[in-house]
């Protein structure tokens, strides 16, 4: 697939339904590069029409985003598994206003939930980290960063109630642990 324009992308408010839903297989069917490459347009287009000439064009990583990571996973997921539910945490993907967080903070608590949550068996939840994260130290043990700490507390709950967690880094990591616990 060629890189398009956002309205080829997404076409107008005039469509369908129909038209909106076989956008959406499609893009689930992009390849990571093809995907990234039309968000970096997109984001372009974006910030170049922003109010006050922002003008910021984005430039690609090197590195995945965690965000990004969770992404490979979930189109993954949603293709080699198609029949197995799962429930992917998109807070991440953005910054909140400040209303938005006490709305969130009311309707979910907890903090420390994983990143995906896949309702097979007793349950399986996947956190995130991007490669070389620091979540991991050079002994293998967690970081003490606060964050990863509240996420450990959850998944020591989770666990105590008959869930399987792990922290991954990489999206291909992530895969290899669902592959052993879907074949279970």
């Amino acid at each position: 697939m060629k890189n398009q324009t956002p309205s080829e992308l997404f076409g107008g408010p005039q469509d369908d339904p129909k038209n909106m839903e076989q956008l959406a297989k499609e893009i689930s069917l992009l390849s990571d590069d093809q995907f990234e490459a039309n968000c970096n347009i997109l984001m372009n287009v974006f910030y170049k029409s922003a109010p006050r000439g922002r003008g910021k064009i984005i430039k690609p990583t090197l590195k995945k985003s965690e965000w990004s990571e969770q992404l490979t996973l979930c189109k993954w997921l949603k293709l080699q598994y198609p029949e197995v539910r799962f429930r992917s945490d998109i807070q991440s993907a953005g910054k909140l206003s400040p209303q938005m967080q006490n709305i969130t903070q009311i309707l979910d608590p907890f903090s420390g939930w994983p990143d995906i949550m896949i309702f097979h068996g007793r349950g399986l939840g996947i956190e995130m980290k991007r490669k070389d994260s620091g979540t991991f130290l050079k002994d293998g043990s967690l970081s003490s960063n606060k964050h990863v700490q509240e996420q450990n507390q959850m998944h020591v709950f989770l666990r105590s109630i008959g869930w399987e967690v792990h922290f991954v880094e990489g999206a291909e990591n992530a895969m290899e642990i669902v592959k052993e616990y879907l074949n279970r």
